[in-house]
């Protein structure tokens, strides 16, 4: 199982460096389409990917990954309390947009 979350892991980041690059969000279901990935699995994979970049000093990328009904799941909690993003997603967003304009 950690070999697929890692490997989901580098994909889905991927994705969002580019998205980030773009200054563009996208939602769960196209994050899901795009790298064949389970409902289940999902939030396990963004919260790799939040760890990756906590453990990297970047923002977090999975900031990016929005509801189509409007906000963010309800596993940005746990981002927020365990690698220090900010509360408000829109903000974390901002600072993926700035970190990869470079």
């Amino acid at each position: 199982m950690d070999d697929y979350l890692n490997t989901k892991k580098v994909e889905v980041r991927e994705i969002l460096v580019k998205l980030a690059k773009n200054r563009k969000t996208t939602y769960y279901s196209k994050i899901m389409t795009a790298c064949h990935i389970s409902r289940s699995k999902i939030g396990k994979i963004l919260i790799k990917v939040a760890e990756y970049c906590h453990d990297h000093n970047e923002p977090i990328l999975s900031s990016l990954v929005e509801l189509k009904r409007g906000g963010i799941g309800e596993g940005y909690n746990y981002v927020v309390n365990h690698f220090r993003a900010d509360p408000n997603y829109k903000k974390e967003q901002e600072k993926c947009f700035n970190y990869w304009e470079k």
